[in-house]
């Protein structure tokens, strides 16, 4: 939960502020970010989507451009410590 917060801290606020300069009401802003909450059901499966396409986007996109240039073990080596500290955080937080 930790590590997933982390990285969307920045995105929503990177949202909102492309949001806002685009011209969208500070109030409509809200009231579709309210909205949004009244959608609690189906939160756990659109979860699990979000993780999929992120999944789908990690092994097709971004392992094979690490590997091109021949940094495939300290990408390798990153990809398992980037694991390791997310497992340790969501069963020691958990």
């Amino acid at each position: 939960m930790l590590a997933i917060g982390i990285q969307n801290v920045p995105e929503g606020l990177a949202v909102s502020v492309a949001a806002i300069n685009a011209g969208l009401d500070r109030r409509l802003y809200a009231v579709v970010a309210g909205l949004q909450s009244g959608s609690e059901p189906l939160l756990p499966y659109a979860t699990g989507v979000a993780a999929g396409a992120m999944l789908f986007v990690i092994s097709d996109e971004i392992v094979p451009e690490t590997h091109v240039r021949g940094n495939e073990r300290i990408a390798t080596l990153g990809t398992m410590l980037g694991v390791i500290v997310t497992l340790y955080l969501d069963v020691s937080l958990g």
